[in-house]
């Protein structure tokens, strides 16, 4: 018998799912969940956002699923993955039905089903029975001296100060409010100060000189670092090479392009090692792609650029769309390299490939602030336990480009004021880091591939290493990049795939990861993996806690915008109730984590090595 997948979406609204009803052939008059069939090379849920734009003129988030359905009609097996969905954008006007209702719970059996879909029915009250569940867990937000609203304060307080790359004025503004904060708490702090030399871009174009007249280049970000131009900028023929350090010599004297496609050959099981899933039989991503991930391992050897006297270096975004790739503050993790770089999108990479075949010149210009002995400030502030003897390490950094990316210190402060009013078992130590967007300089001394809390963990081994007299870390908690939206190209159109994105969470072993899953009691909103270190790689500050033997519980979700800098701050992407759900999570994790001794809690298991699962 012939089996025919499909995807269907149960989209919610409340207390109502949307059902449609048929109007023609063998089964006119009955109703279903729209949907359609996946086709090859499809995955369900890309097959469903398709079905439901082609059907209802809509586009959907599509959320967990909720039921797969083998059905055997007379001519075919029906199977049919049906998925929890929302409505993003759209109307959900019926292009190929008849009719169509919003059904409350009561109201489900009120309606004639084809077969397959009435088959669903139970799996829906199910889940509708646990989100009723959940959502009167979740209104209990009296327990807590916050609110979704007053993280949102927190973080439009943050982004008020402005662009904070490492030690600018933005970041310092940024540093004295959390101190503020602090200090309107009652507590101390201390701060430690590192100076470097700090490099920011201010002004950057590329102009092509062509036969009919200059054609300007629209740059979608400057390449941090990189280095600089006369204000007048520099000009030259433009020469591909392949990149990495191949070629370059073919651009002497001239302006080097360098084209990086979207990263997407190499199997994530080389950088990830799954362990857990919520829901059950959620995977990360399958090919690590995107621009952080093409930033970080494609990134053209400027240095090598710059030492076979290559002017000037064009980097072009391919295979990504031009507003995933617009603002991206990429590569942020290599020290100075003494060549100017500017990226393009790939429509204007169009015109500056072009130009090369040509033989037109080019003029680039790229002027930056270098100040020498800039400020960088990490702030440290404990919250004494019953047990003062031992600690938990919470963590994350402060400086960033967006609202995601570094709002991992207003959940902090939250938590503080949480555990003000409820004292710990074990003492926490709050570490506000700085230096994750500049980590050359922001390291303990011979560490590779390690995060900025390396450099703090270094300095103050009286926190957390437990000898003579020290305070002994049992546990670590790392908040970073909370309440995300999931955003991807979609059929070469970049927006909203889905409200929650995957929330990527390394859990130091095995009862730390039973601690972060119990911690999810009571979410609304919750799509996660948890992970293992794997091949030394492990994302995030939690990967100083890690190294340190410490076992940890370290979110880290990677949304493509992560690294971002835009007016809006990305502010259109970020969901505070989300935000709220994974700090009150958070608290409920050192809670659990200090009801249990050291013996319990273990210790922290190392990296594992080869093909991981995902």
């Amino acid at each position: 018998m012939k089996t025919v997948r499909v995807a269907a979406a149960v989209i919610f609204d409340g207390d109502r799912v949307f059902a449609t009803r048929r109007g023609h052939g063998e089964w006119a008059g009955c109703w279903e969940f729209p949907g359609g069939k996946i086709e090859p090379g499809e995955t369900p849920r890309d097959a469903l956002r398709r079905e439901i734009i082609e059907e209802l003129d809509t586009e959907i988030a599509v959320g967990e699923k909720i039921a797969t359905v083998v059905y055997d009609y007379p001519s075919f097996r029906l199977d049919m993955d049906c998925f929890a969905a929302t409505v993003v954008k759209g109307a959900l006007e019926l292009r190929e039905h008849d009719a169509a209702a919003w059904l409350s719970f009561d109201e489900l059996d009120s309606v004639d089903w084809l077969p397959a879909d009435n088959e669903v029915i139970d799996a829906i009250r199910e889940k509708w029975h646990d989100t009723r569940k959940e959502n009167s867990m979740m209104d209990s937000k009296t327990v807590y001296p916050f609110d979704e609203q007053s993280l949102l304060a927190g973080v439009e307080a943050m982004n008020a100060c402005g662009p904070r790359t490492t030690g600018s004025a933005g970041h310092n503004r940024f540093v004295d409010y959390i101190k503020t904060e602090i200090a309107s708490m009652g507590l101390e702090y201390k701060s430690d100060i590192k100076y470097f030399d700090r490099w920011e871009a201010k002004r950057s174009s590329i102009v092509i000189h062509s036969a009919m007249g200059d054609i300007p280049v629209h740059v979608s970000s400057p390449f941090p670092y990189s280095g600089e131009t006369p204000p007048e900028g520099v000009t030259s023929e433009v020469v591909p090479v392949l990149g990495k350090h191949l070629d370059f010599f073919l651009a002497k004297d001239k302006i080097a392009v360098v084209r990086l496609r979207d990263f997407k050959s190499v199997y994530s099981g080389i950088a990830f090692n799954r362990k857990s899933a919520v829901p059950d039989g959620l995977r990360v991503q399958e090919y690590y792609k995107g621009p952080v991930a093409t930033a970080f391992v494609k990134f053209p050897f400027l240095q090598v650029a710059r030492d076979m006297g290559v002017k000037a270096c064009i980097c072009i975004w391919e295979k990504m769309s031009d507003a995933m790739v617009e603002g991206q503050y990429l590569n942020f993790i290599l020290d100075y390299q003494g060549i100017p770089a500017l990226w393009v999108n790939e429509t204007d990479g169009a015109k500056v490939l072009e130009a090369c075949d040509r033989g037109d010149k080019v003029t680039l210009t790229l002027e930056a602030e270098k100040e020498a002995g800039a400020k960088g400030e990490t702030v440290c502030a404990v919250i004494e336990g019953e047990n003062d003897s031992e600690s938990i390490i919470v963590n994350t950094h402060t400086d960033g480009v967006n609202c995601v990316e570094e709002n991992g210190a207003i959940a902090m402060l939250a938590m503080m004021r949480y555990f003000l009013e409820h004292k710990p078992r074990r003492t926490i130590v709050f570490a506000f880091v700085c230096g994750h967007f500049r980590l050359p300089k922001f390291k303990a001394p011979g560490a590779i591939g390690d995060q900025a809390t390396s450099l703090w963990l270094h300095d103050h081994k009286e926190m957390w290493d437990g000898k003579e007299g020290h305070r002994k870390a049992v546990a670590g908690l790392t908040p970073e990049h909370l309440g995300c939206s999931e955003w991807k190209d979609f059929y070469g159109e970049y927006r909203c795939t889905d409200p929650v994105d995957i929330e990527v969470v390394y859990t130091g072993n095995k009862k730390m990861d039973e601690i972060y899953l119990d911690s999810l009691e009571g979410r609304t909103k919750v799509r996660t993996v948890t992970l293992r270190g794997h091949n030394f790689l492990h994302f995030g500050e939690g990967q100083s806690l890690f190294n340190a033997g410490i076992p940890e519980i370290a979110l880290v979700t990677s949304p493509d915008y992560l690294c971002v800098e835009s007016e809006n701050h990305e502010m259109d992407k970020f969901d505070p109730d989300l935000m709220y759900q994974q700090t009150v999570s958070f608290i409920k994790m050192a809670e659990a984590v200090g009801e249990l001794d050291a013996g319990e809690i273990g210790k922290a298991d190392g990296y594992t090595f080869g093909v991981g699962r995902v």
